[in-house]
């Protein structure tokens, strides 16, 4: 960044200090950690427990379909209420951390119970627990970035976050990979990564900087309050209305991508379980570096550049190349062209998406958390949507198993979310 630039940048936030480089590696680690624990089930280690549980492969997606959908429809729901609860959380240890612990255990609790139980339903009911405990977790770590982090260092620290969401489901993979062939308990598939995940929601919780808020500043709780929470004026705030919009497309695309990824392996290239997860373990690593390289070049040039809409237009685009290569890919050098582009398009796209939508939030001093539960409808709600879509596309032609069109569906919403983004005015 020339300093010019970051002059003009940090005075538009001033008296707010730099994030230490302490914090900034704990807030990382916790943000990994969280979607280390949940988002490991959703890739692999769901799909393998339903799997074990239904011995029919056709059943197996149905019911992963409506399990995790209906998970992400709590989510959506509660998120936003949870939000403006720790917006007016007056505790002496403040606005943030009692969620983070009460959340973190929870979901820790919740994902031992999934590994144990033993048919379809109660997989269901747990499964839907530990999305009301996470949605605590997110709800306190996504209003730390609008709380915390000054404008000249969001795109930096967001490539981070990025690099760390989509890495860390590899631990995941590789643990449902090694249960899976040396036959071990099922609890170990949600154990060792949820362990591991909030551990480090845990500790951050412990060092994290919050504001403590006094009782006599909240204002009166009414029904209307709980009614304002999953509101806000897209007349008032166009620009937070078309980012909502543009990453709720792009999650669209990125739900069908992320929930059948294993389905379409197994699909096209391997219909064993074990050989599919091994090769999906062997993209995420590859993945690892791609997706690093990128999200450090797009958030370093977002920060230098103080322009956030330049890497959501690139990896936009690419996300909608990448689409449309996995759809017609027959072969494993089509799929690994198709993966290095998607995993481009990953780190060019979130390390700077994230940056660009705290720039734009509405009231960050009062309704942080809640308009962060907002937005992360936006994550939210598609994953919730895509189970239920994605096998009404895959049933076209009678195979329930369409890659042609799932695939081109995504690139159509990846499109749109390109198109939104054109829309935004406050932020170059």
């Amino acid at each position: 960044m020339t300093k010019t630039t970051a002059n003009r940048v940090q005075d538009s936030e001033p008296g707010r200090k730099p994030l230490s480089a302490l914090i900034s590696v704990l807030f990382i680690l916790a943000f990994g950690g969280a979607y280390l624990a949940v988002i490991t089930p959703v890739v692999s280690t769901l799909a393998v427990r339903i799997s074990q549980i239904s011995t029919d492969q056709a059943e197996a997606s149905a019911s992963l379909g409506w399990i995790t959908g209906v998970g992400a429809l709590i989510a959506v729901l509660v998120t936003p209420i949870f939000g403006m609860f720790s917006d007016r959380t007056t505790s002496r240890w403040g606005r943030r951390r009692p969620w983070l612990f009460a959340g973190a255990i929870g979901t820790l609790i919740s994902l031992v119970f999934l590994g144990l139980v033993g048919d379809t339903l109660s997989a269901a009911l747990l499964w839907w627990v530990t999305q009301l405990f996470y949605a605590a977790v997110t709800v306190a770590l996504n209003a730390f970035l609008p709380d915390w982090v000054p404008e000249h260092q969001r795109a930096k620290v967001g490539a981070w976050v990025g690099i760390a969401q989509q890495c860390v489901p590899l631990i995941g993979i590789y643990v449902a990979q090694f249960v899976v062939s040396q036959n071990l308990s099922s609890v170990l598939l949600f154990l060792i990564p949820g362990t591991i995940g909030m551990l480090f929601v845990i500790v951050f919780a412990v060092a994290m900087p919050d504001k403590r808020i006094h009782r006599e500043t909240v204002t009166k709780f009414q029904v209307s309050t709980l009614l304002e929470s999953f509101w806000f004026s897209p007349k008032k705030h166009p620009d937070f209305g078309w980012a909502w919009l543009g990453r709720f497309t792009m999650s669209m695309m990125f739900a069908f991508y992320a929930t059948y990824q294993l389905y379409f392996i197994m699909a096209r290239f391997s219909s064993d379980l074990g050989e599919a997860l091994a090769l999906q373990l062997f993209i995420g690593i590859i993945s690892v570096v791609i997706i690093a390289v990128a999200a450090q070049i797009s958030g370093w040039w977002s920060d230098r550049t103080g322009r956030r809409k330049g890497g959501v237009y690139l990896g936009s685009f690419l996300f909608v190349i990448a689409m449309v290569v996995h759809a017609f890919a027959y072969d494993m050098f089509w799929l690994w062209v198709g993966t290095v582009i998607v995993n481009i398009a990953i780190g060019v796209y979130f390390a700077v998406d994230l940056a660009l939508v705290t720039d734009v939030l509405p009231d960050k001093e009062t309704r942080a958390a809640n308009g962060m539960g907002i937005f992360n409808v936006a994550n939210s709600l598609p994953n919730s949507l895509a189970p239920f879509a994605a096998p009404l596309v895959l049933a076209i032609g009678g195979t329930g198993e369409n890659y042609v069109a799932l695939w081109l569906v995504g690139a159509g919403f990846a499109l749109i979310a390109s198109i939104t983004v054109s829309r935004i005015r406050s932020v170059r």
